[in-house]
């Protein structure tokens, strides 16, 4: 809420000085934490009296139901499409994809929104999450959108990415005074040896009266280590991408409720996701995730946390090498193996050393053949040079493929509704009617990859699972089934 906070103020500072309300733009990383920061925000602005409509707070990624109201009145869907794209509220709680898709694009979905960027104060929660190889980039938009623009940027993070140069921006906070005071926790690295799954499970001590958060790097891993666990204690849960939006979120709350104390998950809990356990065990990882592992462990500082960096492998290699870039692991391992034990007061001056030695290391081709082409206008390319258009700010390298799991009655219902919209005719109708159950539709669907050997049937032009079949494809507690197949994240 700090952010928020500061934003209204400057916003307030901004219309005595300037005539002008700017608005706000709130924008995230994940899908996965935005209803609750605006669920958050929502109850704030209604404690302080406002009525909450659409016109005030907008919530809007790919996602999103079409809904707008404003007063009494409430839109028809396609209004509500062409309002909500449009940006048309005062607070607006997005994606980082909406946001930067928006400062690099020619299409007209995209565009329709760049006119709000003029003028508004642009909060960025996470902002270590935008990945190296963009930090040039984003950058040198983010200075044209302050200087042309008359834009604010407020960056919020645990850890200060060097995206700029300290003496660039203003700290809202005295950084060494807060992580000088704080002993929440400490990091335990353990990367004398690399260990199978196995011997994890096998060396873990549970106490009763601890709670525990494993976080590891793949899904084939993260399950092997769950089916392990499971047979040595009860109140475990397991979350990763193959397990539908609508249970994970269900399993969350249960976390935060105390009624889950051992959670065995991928990264999708690292950043924003507000859980926290005694103690977590993280697979190695580059320093930033390791740091945000460490942000679900004691948040209420009731006694010291302990978070153990372990090094686990398959029988070819490291599960870390599947997913992280060699170099951050390598940078991050020299780091640790220097510490016994990491006091959280000393977390700021190791991270500081790691974001340098990343930026001597790394190198920014990609951001500076995307500047070329941004100051070149160079949207399209009929040959292999860089564009504007190749642009992705979520890597989509591994190819995967949507699938409806009728998991349930309510899920059946939706799949009928589907049938249903599949069979109107025009294209415009048709679009509209899916958009009214979009939201439902997709709580229902999990990503697998592309090359399993059981890939579901496709029905009306969508993979699906029916009630009947589920045995044979997904696992209630594991999600989808994966065969032939290691999936990764």
């Amino acid at each position: 809420f700090t952010s928020m906070a500061f934003a209204l103020k400057l916003r307030s500072k901004i219309y005595s000085k300037k005539g002008y309300m700017p608005r706000i733009i709130y924008s995230l990383p994940f899908l996965s934490i935005i209803e609750q920061n605006a669920e958050q925000f929502e109850l704030v602005l209604n404690e302080v009296g406002f009525n909450v409509d659409t016109d005030l707070l907008l919530k809007h990624h790919h996602l999103s139901e079409i809904y707008y109201k404003m007063e009494e009145n409430e839109f028809e869907p396609d209004e509500a499409k062409i309002l909500i794209e449009g940006w048309n509220s005062e607070i607006i709680v997005t994606t980082f994809v909406q946001l930067f898709h928006t400062l690099l694009s020619n299409k007209n979905k995209n565009l329709r929104k760049f006119h709000r960027l003029s003028g508004s104060i642009i909060i960025l929660d996470e902002v270590q999450s935008i990945p190296f190889k963009y930090w040039l980039l984003v950058k040198e938009i983010l200075k044209e959108l302050v200087e042309k623009f008359d834009s604010y940027v407020i960056f919020v993070t645990a850890t200060e990415p060097l995206i700029f140069e300290r003496q660039e921006v203003k700290s809202l906070a005295n950084r060494e005074k807060y992580f000088s005071a704080l002993d929440r926790v400490v990091i335990k690295p353990k990367l004398e040896k690399t260990m199978m799954v196995e011997e994890l499970a096998e060396s873990v001590k549970l106490e009763s009266d601890k709670s525990y958060l494993f976080i590891l790097n793949t899904i084939k891993s993260a399950k092997s280590f769950y089916e392990l666990l499971k047979v040595k204690t009860e109140h475990i849960g397991f979350l990763s991408t193959h397990v539908i939006p609508k249970e994970r979120l269900n399993r969350i709350n249960k976390m935060k409720r105390g009624k889950i104390k051992i959670a065995v998950t991928t990264q999708l809990v690292e950043a924003g996701v507000d859980i926290d356990f005694d103690e977590v065990y993280r697979d190695l990882a580059p320093l930033d995730s390791i740091n945000q592992a460490a942000g679900r462990c004691n948040r209420n500082g009731e006694s010291q946390g302990k978070v153990i960096v372990v090094s686990l492998k398959d029988d070819r290699r490291r599960y870390s090498s599947y997913i992280y870039d060699d170099v951050l692991l390598d940078i991050t391992e020299k780091i640790l193996k220097k510490h016994e034990c990491i006091k959280e007061e000393d977390f700021l001056n190791i991270i500081d050393n790691y974001y340098k030695d990343m930026q001597e290391k790394m190198a920014s081709d990609k951001s500076r053949e995307l500047l070329s082409a941004v100051y070149k206008m160079k949207y399209d390319s009929a040959d292999e040079a860089i564009c504007i258009n190749d642009f992705k700010l979520i890597d989509n390298s591994y190819p995967k493929i949507d699938v409806f799991i009728e998991i349930d009655d309510d899920a059946k219902k939706v799949w009928q509704d589907y049938l249903r919209i599949k069979e109107i005719k025009n294209l415009f109708e048709r679009r509209l009617e899916f958009s009214r159950i979009k939201v439902d539709f997709y709580k229902h669907t999990v990503a697998i990859p592309t090359t399993v050997e059981n890939l579901p049937p496709e029905v009306a032009g969508f993979r699906y699972v029916n009630i009947n079949s589920l045995e044979e494809f997904y696992d209630s507690e594991t999600g989808f089934k994966c065969e032939g197949v290691t999936p990764i994240w």
